[in-house]
Formats: C-alpha cells, structure tokens, sequence
C-alpha cells in the first residue's frame, strides 16, 4: 500500500490505497467536498518506499486515479515491485500518467543480480513472456545474464544493475482522463461506457457514485446517455443473459450486479435456470 496526504479547500486528509468507495467518500467528507463525483484534489506528502513517487508531491490529482496506482501496485509481485521501481528510476516520470504506465511494462526492465541464472531467467521471461518447462531443465540461463553484462548496456542505480529491453514498449494503458480496463477484484460485469469517442471501464456491481464519476469522465452527468460494450461477465457459458444485459443501460446492469451478486452459488444456479423460462428474455 502506499500513503497519501492530500488537501482541498484548506484541509487536509490521509488516504492510503489501494481503498475502498468508503475510503475515497471519507476523504470527500473531511475536505468538505460537497459532490461524491467531484474526486479532486492536491497531493502533499507520498510515504512509500519507492522514492521517484514523490514526485507527485505539489501536484493535482484525482483520487480514483491514485487508486488505480495502488490498485496495479498492490497486484504486483517482488520482482515486478523491483522492476517497477527501477523503470521509474530509469524513466524520471513526471506525472501520475506515466507512472501508472510505467507500471503496467515492467518487463521492460531486467534486473541483474549476483544470481546470474535468476537474472537470465527473469531476463528471458520478461522478453519471451513465457518459457516451457522443458527448456527451463536443460538450459543454463546465467549465459543469457552473462551477455547482458557483456555489452555494456546494463547500468548502475540504486537498486541494482539494470537493462533495458528496448524492444518492449511503454504502451498508453492510461491516457491520463479515462480510466483503464484493470480487473483485479471480484465482478458480475465488467464494461465501458461510451460515448462515441472515448470509453470509461466499470466492474459492477459498484457504488452509483462510482457510475457518476465515469460519466463525468465522459463529459455528462448522465449515465443514460452513454452507451455500454460489454468487455465480461461472471457467467460466461448462460447466453440468455449474456444477450439480456447487452440490452440493458448502465443501471440496470448495476441493478442485476448487485441482485446477483449477493446469490450463493445454488441461488444464483437457481435464477439461471429459471431465467430460462422467462419468455420475454428469450426475445
């Protein structure tokens, strides 16, 4: 997790994230921010032991995007941690949208350590994406570190010796206004909202708060007047509902999440049955 001291309107508030809807309201309460969608304010102080995130000390931010931050952060292992700390090192970003796709390429950055068969491992991983287990018995990897090191491209930080692979690019994952598709809890849909031009990614069920903000991302405080594509939903072979909620607007959809999401599994076995006795489903 990582810590932040944000301030609005003269106050100030500890937050850290990755956080709950609770959590961000909270905040909103204790700098007076009258409006659940308005999630803006300015970051004073970064506790976190990655040191290039300070940088985002002075600056504007959204809370929903500081949580995407923590969000990807909390689901990193070690190593993608070590590589994301070193990317950022190597990188110098300077805004909290670069960070976050920074943090989405971390097999950018190869580490080298003192285990040369781990680092050509690691190494091999990272521009590969995967290895056979087969190769893996018979192949000694500390020859794939050795020519790192060879060719005068690793360089010295803080954190170790790094190279880069420059072949693997830093992608626009996040533009810096709409946020992502990152899926990393548990969800009955997952979608965007749409606006002809740009798109807004939700995982419902969500708080209706949560469907204000995205829609103000869209440039409208109304969620009716959005579109919805359908990127996934939890019952992936039931194609009665999977045509059922294409039809629906965002509401309706945050409506059955919810419903749906409180079944146990023999309820919601029994409601999939069922539904399929509904004739006007069917349509």
């Amino acid at each position: 997790m990582v810590k932040f001291v944000v301030t609005r309107n003269g106050y100030e508030a500890d937050i850290r994230f990755p956080c709950e809807e609770k959590d961000i309201r909270r905040v909103q309460n204790e700098l007076e921010i009258p409006y659940e969608t308005d999630t803006r304010v300015k970051v004073l102080a970064v506790d976190s032991d990655i040191e290039q995130l300070s940088v985002l000390e002075g600056q504007n931010a959204d809370l929903d995007f500081l949580n995407l931050l923590g969000r990807v952060m909390y689901g990193m292992d070690q190593h993608e941690y070590d590589q994301f700390r070193m990317g950022l090192y190597h990188e110098s970003p300077a805004e909290l949208k670069d960070i976050i796709n920074i943090s989405r390429a971390v097999n950018r950055y190869s580490i080298i350590t003192d285990d040369l068969y781990e680092s050509g491992l690691d190494h091999e991983l990272d521009v590969r994406g995967g290895i056979p287990t087969s190769e893996v018995d018979i192949t000694d990897y500390s020859v794939s570190a050795k020519k790192l090191l060879d060719s005068g491209k690793c360089m010295d930080t803080p954190y170790g010796k790094l190279y880069v692979n420059e072949d693997i690019p830093i992608e626009e994952f996040f533009d810096g206004v709409h946020m992502p598709p990152y899926i990393d809890r548990q969800f009955q849909v997952a979608c965007f909202l749409d606006n002809g031009a740009d798109r807004d990614f939700l995982m419902l069920p969500c708080d209706d708060a949560e469907l204000l903000r995205s829609a103000r991302r869209l440039g409208t405080s109304f969620p009716y007047d959005l579109g919805v594509q359908i990127e996934d939903f939890s019952d992936h072979n039931n194609e009665l509902i999977a045509r059922l909620i294409k039809k629906a607007d965002v509401y309706t959809l945050n409506t059955y999440a919810h419903i749906v999401d409180r079944f146990d599994d023999d309820e919601k076995d029994k409601f999939m049955k069922l539904s399929l006795f509904v004739p006007q489903l069917n349509t």
